[in-house]
């Protein structure tokens, strides 16, 4: 075990839970600094940058999106340069799709969750998307002020049956959601019916 790792950790861990995310990314790029000075044996590894993402998507600041994506974009540089304790994993992946739920950001979750199933069948992401990941995207979509949020929103639950997920209450309220500004809930109880488990 290596102390100076865990104590990190957990003080990142507190800064997560209290959604300070500037002071967790502060903080990981200080261990990076002492590592390389050789002043501590282990580096940050993804169960920490994962710790930071968390904080940064809890963060109501506006520059924590852009701190997020850049994050991200941080660990899959270091991998493919050889550093593989820094491989991005689903969780990586997941925590941003909650970014870019928190701001409605519909397009952006799309295309993450396009990205994540294209690095899955390359190898790059052990594992596939879950429904924690698409009910984020879902989450995104019922947020964000789109004109044709119930079209995605459909689309979205039947790609979720077909890649052989049960959609939940989470899916459910997202999805019902996406209807209320330019659609009728009518039609979205309608739609929602064959995917009920409940019933």
């Amino acid at each position: 075990a290596h102390p100076e790792y865990i104590n990190y950790a957990c003080i990142m861990q507190c800064l997560a839970k209290d959604a300070k995310g500037d002071e967790a990314k502060q903080l990981l790029q200080s261990m990076h600094h002492h590592h390389k000075a050789g002043e501590i044996r282990r580096g940050p590894d993804t169960r920490l940058y994962n710790t930071v993402l968390n904080a940064l998507a809890k963060s109501e600041k506006k520059d924590s999106l852009a701190s997020a994506e850049t994050l991200l974009k941080e660990m899959k540089e270091k991998y493919k340069n050889g550093v593989k304790e820094l491989q991005p994993d689903l969780i990586s992946y997941t925590t941003l799709l909650k970014s870019y739920a928190n701001l409605g950001m519909a397009k952006e979750a799309e295309s993450m969750l396009t990205e994540m199933y294209r690095l899955h069948q390359s190898g790059e992401l052990r594992q596939p998307p879950n429904l924690i990941s698409h009910n984020s995207v879902m989450n995104a979509i019922a947020k964000s002020e789109l004109v044709d949020a119930p079209q995605r929103a459909e689309a979205l639950l039947t790609q979720i049956q077909e890649r052989g997920l049960t959609p939940d209450a989470f899916t459910r309220s997202s999805f019902l959601g996406s209807f209320k500004e330019h659609g009728n809930m009518k039609d979205a109880e309608r739609i929602w019916k064959p995917f009920d488990t409940s019933l």
